[in-house]
């Protein structure tokens, strides 16, 4: 195809100067384009006479004189060439370098017919909407599988799928073939005819004039093809038009052109006959007379399948298409089929149907399952639809195949949220100082590249719509939504209308999050088309995303898509950054000019290449995601150089680690379980009694398989089920791997080592030191889940009544760092100042009186402590998760711990 765009490169461009010359004078320039292919065809036959009197191989006049020959010659093309006859009187001189180059040319047909197809692509509507598109043309016809008889088009436009039904019958070895076509538009007629003398046609039969008034007293059909008009006229204007010709044949009318043509059609196909028609996907599911038709086929038994095509196929239009098929006596059920992804791009813009369609179409035309992409279903049940023939009210959506990998509970939108449309007319208000968001602003915020428009609202009439902190705005136009949480700092700002504001009833931040970027997946994008039905350019509407689904992901998912998105944002920003260098240099700027964003990029560039080195060693996890009382004495273990004192650190930190998980664990269960259960007044015994005589390794290992065990019976609580895998092996008795190792290689060797039984003298200690460090590695990365646990000390709470939640000012204990960070939390309900505590998902648990932080005066510093023993006069004794250091409790957490164990103390 290059070759011949090449060689056709000066015709074309010859043609669209004579074009343009007539369309200066008034005159139709498609008819110019018409015009244009004549020259070629008299060129062609030998009609332009050369005399080179005139400098130029014809003179204006005399090219024109050529051509009304070379159309007497041709009957059929002349009796429709009236409307070209008024262009063909105007002799403009830039006729004479368009036929000097068709003379030249010496074009074979099918490079005729190519310029003809490129001519016609580029003219005026109603020729371009006259054209199926070749892969349409001939996938209807290989669906029907025409190979001889009756071939008719009631809507025949430029007879397109007739000539492909008689190239498909030629090449079967069928000389059966009749084909008979009408066409009411003169013009597209002649088109025909060009088509028509160009490839030689001799068996078809076409007309022009009304098909309503031709087309019954043509031979009735073996197969009817045809792509009629989708224009729409009134119910007196169809009546007056369609109805007493529809009526005589027992058909129905609607004022829907493209339906009445397909009526048309039927009337005249044989018992046994077959029919494809390409529509607009709107006749699939309007109500009115075009439900009244629907049904009358269904309950003809004649509809027998309806495939959706790609958007983006027809020249005059982006909408979506479909095509029908019928057969008289046809089944009880009619087979949907989705084939919206079976197209390929092309260069001018537009789409064709991929080269593989009709393959996977057939595939699934005569399979019978029920999919994402095909379903067989029963007249009555279409009946039970309002006679609906959209393949979405059928086919199972294509999320469908794999939603409950995603999740396990789907709502619709609607149903989890209240949907609003922006503020209207904002687009008429002046420049003023109130900021607003409009459609293409959401992906902006998204990217934190917003800079809003300034509007003057004072004269706006219209009800003012203002988004609120973790609204979801959602872009209401375009093929691909866009949709972003939105930001504290974005609160109160007015939105445009094209934008649509959802805001949730009862979901979390990270629910809202997770369904926003389902929105802006390939895959949520995909599932939102499924519901807006008929056109390429989706325009959303409150019905339509009040029925979208979306998933309602567990915590886990919901974590994995917060981690990720951020890693995303930050790895984009520094992209950003380097791609910015990489503009400054060749902006010219010189080394003066691009040194600081050099310097920013080459920190960048060590920070993460220094991080991705190290991501996967436990070391570098713990130091940077582990919660803090792990975190920092992990850090310790290595700070000495002598093997004795390092293996004396690793022993003490597989006890913290111990003491950490069970406090921990008492924790949750003091929270989760009523305080009169019977298994919960016997691990808080068992913790006394052990408090008495000082808490020993065994003893934490002992409390931390207890609460295990009671937490895993609470089976609808996230944060007890989370922590009960790090001692079970999911929800049965099986024991995981790492309470097998606290046992074997924590409790036992802190014993051995308690009684002196350890490594003896410096080769002994750098040996085990060496063989415990992978042991300790190992065991961390066995609970690398508890990463994932928020522990924070909460500093200040203030209650904000327009949203009923309680905002916190918290310190974050995470990673080895004790310079905690500063972060703010959202609560639905109310916590202490200035306890510590530990939150999963949406799960807080107060981790008092079993973890806490206190001042300890000998360090002059505030450390985090655990529960080490109770003294014969009843004093508690805190050990430092820092230092290892001891001290006293003071009166206030005394009082707690009394008052928390006085039931076992009662005992």
């Amino acid at each position: 195809m290059d070759d011949t765009q090449n060689r056709l490169h000066p015709f074309f461009r010859a043609a669209d100067a004579y074009s343009k010359a007539i369309y200066q004078l008034g005159y139709s320039s498609s008819d110019a384009s018409l015009i244009s292919i004549l020259v070629l065809l008299a060129a062609r036959e030998g009609s332009l006479n050369i005399n080179g009197s005139y400098g130029y191989h014809e003179a204006p006049a005399d090219i024109c004189h050529s051509l009304w020959g070379f159309l007497r010659k041709n009957e059929d093309l002349y009796n429709s060439s009236q409307f070209i006859q008024p262009v063909l009187a105007v002799h403009h001189k830039s006729l004479m370098p368009l036929a000097d180059i068709a003379l030249r040319l010496d074009l074979r047909t099918e490079e005729i017919l190519y310029a003809l197809d490129i001519l016609l692509v580029n003219s005026e509507v109603s020729l371009m909407a006259s054209i199926t598109p070749p892969s349409i043309a001939k996938l209807m016809v290989q669906l029907l599988d025409v190979r001889g008889g009756v071939v008719s088009d009631p809507a025949a436009g430029s007879g397109g799928l007739l000539r492909e039904a008689m190239k498909h019958a030629t090449a079967h070895q069928s000389d059966t073939y009749i084909g008979q076509g009408v066409e009411l538009n003169q013009k597209i007629v002649f088109v025909y005819e060009l088509y028509r003398l160009i490839e030689g046609i001799e068996s078809i039969n076409f007309q022009c004039g009304n098909g309503f008034f031709y087309f019954p007293d043509f031979r009735q059909s073996d197969y009817v093809l045809s792509n009629p008009p989708i224009n729409r006229v009134n119910r007196y204007e169809a009546m007056q038009r369609y109805g007493q010709a529809l009526f005589k044949l027992g058909r129905g009318v609607s004022c829907d052109m493209s339906l009445n043509f397909i009526q048309l059609g039927q009337s005249g196909l044989n018992e046994g006959g077959k029919a494809a028609y390409l529509v607009n996907m709107g006749v699939l599911f309007s109500s009115g007379d075009a439900r009244e038709i629907r049904r009358e086929w269904i309950e003809r038994k004649e509809l027998v399948a309806v495939i959706s095509l790609p958007g983006n196929l027809l020249a005059h239009t982006t909408n979506k298409c479909a095509i029908l098929l019928f057969e008289k006596n046809g089944s009880d059920s009619v087979r949907f089929l989705k084939a919206d992804d079976l197209y390929k791009d092309e260069l001018s813009g537009k789409c064709s149907l991929a080269d593989d369609s009709f393959e996977q179409i057939s595939k699934q035309l005569y399979a019978d399952d029920h999919s994402c992409r095909s379903a067989s279903v029963p007249y009555e049940y279409i009946a039970s639809q309002d006679y609906s023939l959209h393949p979405d009210s059928y086919v199972l959506k294509e999320i469908y195949g794999i939603a409950e990998k995603i999740s396990e509970r789907w709502e619709p939108l609607g149903k989890l949220a209240c949907i609003e449309q922006g503020t209207r007319d904002l687009s008429k208000c002046p420049e003023g100082d109130s900021a607003i968001i409009v459609g293409n602003d959401v992906i902006k915020i998204y990217n934190d590249k917003f800079i809003p428009s300034l509007k003057d609202l004072s004269s706006l009439k219209a009800k003012i719509v203002r988004a609120q902190e973790n609204d979801i705005l959602v872009k209401r136009l375009g093929s691909k939504p866009t949709a972003v949480m939105v930001p504290r700092h974005l609160d109160g700002l007015v939105i445009d209308q094209t934008v649509f504001l959802l805001r949730f009833y009862d979901l979390s931040e990270d629910q809202l999050h997770f369904i926003c970027e389902f929105i802006n997946s390939e895959r949520g994008a995909r599932h939102i088309a499924s519901f807006c039905r008929s056109t390429t350019v989706q325009t959303l509407t409150k019905g339509i995303l009040s029925s979208v689904d979306v998933p309602i992901a567990n915590t886990i998912f919901q974590k994995l898509l917060v981690e990720a998105t951020k890693a995303e944002r930050v790895l984009l920003r520094e992209l950003e950054k380097a791609q910015e260098l990489k503009m400054k240099v060749f902006d010219g700027l010189g080394i003066d000019g691009v040194k600081d964003s050099h310097d920013d990029v080459k920190f960048s560039l060590k920070t993460l290449e220094t991080a991705l080195v190290n991501k996967d060693k436990i070391s570098y996890k713990v130091a940077q995601q582990y919660p803090y009382p792990i975190a920092f004495p992990y850090r310790n273990i290595y700070m000495d150089r002598e093997w004795a004192a390092i293996y004396d650190r690793q022993m003490k930190f597989g006890e913290q680690l111990l003491s950490f998980l069970a406090s921990v664990g008492l924790a949750i269960a003091n929270d989760k379980i009523d305080r009169d259960d019977s298994e919960l007044r016997s691990i808080k015994r068992s913790f006394s009694e052990s408090l008495n005589g000082g808490i020993s390794p065994g003893n934490w290992l002992s409390l931390f398989r207890t609460s295990a065990k009671i937490l895993q019976g609470l089976e609808n609580e996230n944060f007890a089920q989370e922590f009960s895998k790090l001692w079970y092996r999911g929800r049965g008795s099986r024991r995981s791997k790492f309470s097998e190792v606290s046992e074997l290689e924590l409790v036992n060797r802190l014993n051995d080592f308690k009684h002196h039984r350890g490594p003896a003298g410096a080769n002994a200690c750098e040996q085990s030191s060496a063989s415990h460090r992978v042991i300790l590695d190992e065991a961390l990365l066995m609970i690398e889940s508890i990463s994932q646990w928020k522990l924070f000390i909460c500093d200040d709470l203030d209650y904000v009544s327009s949203k009923s939640l309680f905002e916190c000012r918290v310190r974050v204990l995470k990673g080895d760092h004790p310079c905690f960070e500063s972060s703010i939390l959202t609560l639905n309900r109310p916590i202490s100042k200035g306890c510590i505590y530990i939150k999963i998902n949406d799960d807080v648990v107060n981790l008092a009186p079993f973890i806490v932080e206190r001042f300890n005066p000998d360090a002059r510093k505030v450390e985090i402590y655990s529960l080490d023993k109770r003294t014969k006069k009843g004093e508690y004794i805190l050990k430092s998760f820092e230092t290892g250091s001891t001290m006293e409790a003071d009166h206030s957490l005394t009082q707690e711990l009394n008052e928390q164990l006085k039931i076992e103390c009662e005992a």
